[in-house]
């Protein structure tokens, strides 16, 4: 995890309240700008991870109580993007609530995921994966190719050297999350309302 990194994360993790929404996508900006070798795509992608949760919120009936963890997973074997997110993670909550990381391989665990990180890597069903949560409030992020046009939540896109957002509104509507416009004004946006992206 390169050190710049490190320091963007900590001096806005702590303290910052109100505030931290408008640092994190400042932050996100500012990786999803940087130099194709300032930052490994895997730093970029962990940073996207964690950012997320600034900007999207969950249903109340997501946690069985106050004391559930906030849970990120990934789909089969680790995850290179992990090892960066972890350090992110250390010590980091979510709406005041632990945030823990699990690998997942069984289709049946899946809905007791907030954030499900797909690794193009891994040699899965993107659509058998989907159905499993079909009717859970779970956000799948994933870098394989055409996986918001698959009705996947957000897809990290690799163009020019970039990582850029590829997100599915329609899919993020039915997985009753709510998402603010902050983020969907840096994203291409999939399955859109015609009437704009403000309110859906």
């Amino acid at each position: 995890m390169k050190n710049t990194v490190i320091r963007l994360m900590a001096k806005f993790s702590d303290g910052i309240g109100c505030t931290r929404g408008l640092a994190v996508l400042l932050i996100t900006l500012f990786i999803s700008s940087a130099p194709a070798t300032e930052f490994s795509a895997d730093e970029v992608k962990a940073v996207y991870l964690f950012n997320f949760t600034s900007f999207i919120s969950w249903p109340d009936d997501t946690f069985s109580d106050e004391l559930e963890p906030f849970t990120y997973c990934s789909m089969g074997s680790k995850s290179a993007v992990i090892e960066p997110l972890g350090e992110i993670l250390l010590g980091e909550k979510v709406e005041g609530r632990a945030v823990q990381y699990k690998t997942i391989s069984s289709l049946s665990k899946l809905k007791s995921c907030q954030i499900l990180y797909i690794d193009q890597q891994q040699k899965v069903d993107v659509v058998e994966i989907l159905s499993a949560i079909a009717d859970a409030s779970v956000l799948t992020v994933s870098d394989i190719d055409g996986f918001a046009e698959q009705g996947g939540g957000v897809e990290f896109s690799a163009k020019a050297g970039r990582i850029k957002l590829l997100i599915n509104i329609l899919s993020i509507k039915k997985s009753r999350l709510n998402i603010s416009s902050k983020l969907l004004r840096i994203a291409e946006l999939i399955n859109s309302p015609d009437e704009g992206n403000e309110r859906w």
